[in-house]
């Protein structure tokens, strides 16, 4: 009889301290619970406070966006890290700018960042948000038991990871040698049908969603410099969807004249040796990007200094 309770009791502290987590604390009051993801957390190295201090630095711009983001920054050695499916990069953009960005690698919608956005400063900052991280997401859409999961299984045991890490080497953390990222083409021709569900979401878009709308409006009022960052995927992805892309960049680009903070910066598709596949770049693609959005980002900031 003793041993039953035994395990239920291991399991009653273990379920406590999974709802438990730490995690929790940094969920903003007006984020829904579909669009919170605590894992997001554990791709850091400092305390969301202090990543948002940091976005007050005149040299430092604050990126986030999804997968294609993560290889145009091209991250090498050990200045990003991984978990679950966030990457978290901090690492020159120029000589004289450094860039922090966060990124998720599947499903992407700006909620998902809320966390850390609500704690930006009111200082004037650079902030940058990838154009598909306006178009909506739900993390429930990955189905109920994967949502659960993540929230009290995946996070936790992510939470207590990085408390051992203060005694052990990172668990997680991936390294990439200068040979990573071959110019690589898919072994079988583009195919729009496999993508549909991609340019469907740019085609029906009609507004900017208001949810996506107040958290813009709010950095801008905090004094950032919003950048909405659209960033081509190869030329065979971009011209077997013009109709669509086309509708979306109206949106992107009305939204972004309503305001003098908001700024649409679109970088063109370039040959198809600087991408590892239809999607993302190679390192050769990133050392041609980072110089681009370094002397975007200078630019406004620049003229936003002059005010």
């Amino acid at each position: 009889m003793g041993r039953p309770y035994l395990i239920f009791g291991v399991a009653a502290i273990l379920a406590f301290l999974s709802l438990a987590s730490l995690h929790l604390r940094y969920k903003p009051v007006a984020l829904e619970w579909a669009f919170y993801d605590p894992t997001f957390f554990y791709v850091l190295k400092e305390t969301p406070e202090a990543l948002a201090r940091a976005s007050c630095e005149s040299n430092t711009v604050m990126a986030f966006g999804s997968s294609p983001l993560d290889t145009a920054l091209a991250r090498r050695g050990d200045d990003w890290r991984r978990r679950a499916e966030w990457r978290r990069y901090d690492g020159p953009l120029d000589d004289s700018q450094r860039v922090f960005s966060i990124v998720r690698t599947l499903q992407a919608d700006l909620r998902m960042f809320y966390p850390v956005l609500a704690l930006l400063p009111d200082c004037r900052k650079i902030v940058v948000l990838t154009a598909g991280l306006l178009l909506q997401e739900n993390l429930l859409d990955e189905g109920a038991w994967e949502y659960w999961r993540t929230l009290l299984i995946d996070s936790p045991t992510l939470y207590y990871g990085a408390l051992l890490e203060r005694f052990w080497a990172p668990a997680y953390r991936l390294k990439f040698s200068e040979g990573i990222g071959p110019i690589i083409r898919a072994k079988k021709p583009f195919n729009r049908k496999r993508f549909e569900p991609f340019y469907r979401e740019r085609a029906e878009l009609r507004e900017i969603l208001p949810a996506h709308r107040d958290i813009i409006l709010e950095l801008v009022k905090n004094k950032a410099q919003v950048v909405i960052l659209d960033v081509d995927r190869s030329g065979e992805w971009e011209n077997a969807g013009v109709a669509e892309q086309q509708n979306f960049r109206r949106i992107l680009r009305a939204f972004a004249d309503s305001d003098e903070s908001i700024h649409y910066r679109h970088f063109s598709y370039i040959d198809a040796q600087y991408y590892l596949d239809f999607a993302h770049m190679n390192y050769k693609g990133a050392d041609i990007f980072r110089p681009w959005l370094a002397a975007e980002t200078a630019e406004i900031a620049r003229a936003a200094n002059e005010f």
